[in-house]
């Protein structure tokens, strides 16, 4: 079964491949679908996102908890505007909080299965993966690189391309690179059957993965500490 990742990759995919570019309205956190633009609306459309996750992050709070991990207004924000993004690139409706908060929940649960069963990336294989990124940043979507795109992005964050790297993005991928882990290893507990073709067993695969994790969530306790993520 090939397993993907969550955020790190997507964002990785948003920054090389993206066709469209968003307009990020700091107060309300609408994103706007438009037209493909200009190099200079791109950079400075992230640049507004990276201002975006700045703010928040100096004013972080818990707006959530589930069973004992809190969620932070900053992860609350991150994912509601990934989520719009992808939305407004598939031709979606716009994620409710309610869509945003079970995006979450999914995550929280297999990191937090990722911890019991000792799966939990450490910092120096996600640094490690990180540096495994940074060798296909100079890659272009006909527009812009990966790296102007990064650059600019941390920029709006107040920080150098190498503290993106070696710092600010570290716990993100950790996370990710913990469900990763901790997927393949639930998909693991399936074995093929006899005569079993690679189709069948990776649909059997992805079937008992979706069921174990359903079983997590639904054991999973949601507290809204916040109401403006009601």
């Amino acid at each position: 079964m090939k397993l993907k990742t969550n955020l790190g990759i997507a964002f990785l995919c948003f920054v090389l491949a993206v066709g469209a570019i968003f307009v990020f309205k700091i107060n309300d956190i609408n994103a706007v679908a438009s037209k493909p633009v200009t190099k200079e609306e791109i950079k400075q459309n992230l640049k507004q996102l990276g201002q975006i996750r700045k703010e928040t992050r100096e004013n972080i709070k818990v707006v959530a908890k589930i069973d004992k991990m809190g969620v932070t207004n900053e992860e609350f924000l991150a994912r509601k505007v990934w989520l719009q993004i992808l939305a407004a690139q598939n031709g979606d409706k716009s994620p409710t909080n309610k869509d945003v908060m079970n995006s979450i929940l999914r995550d929280k649960v297999l990191e937090a299965e990722a911890a019991r069963r000792n799966l939990t990336a450490s910092v120096d294989e996600t640094k490690v993966y990180l540096n495994e990124l940074r060798k296909y940043q100079d890659q272009s979507n006909g527009t812009i690189t990966g790296r102007e795109m990064i650059q600019n992005f941390a920029e709006g964050l107040g920080i150098t391309e190498d503290q993106y790297w070696n710092e600010w993005a570290v716990p993100y991928y950790q996370k990710e690179l913990s469900r990763a882990k901790v997927a393949k290893a639930i998909a693991q507990e399936v074995q093929p059957l006899p005569n079993e073709d690679s189709e069948a067993y990776s649909k059997r695969q992805k079937e008992y993965f979706e069921k174990v994790v359903k079983d997590l969530i639904d054991k999973a306790k949601v507290e809204i500490l916040d109401d403006s993520i009601n």
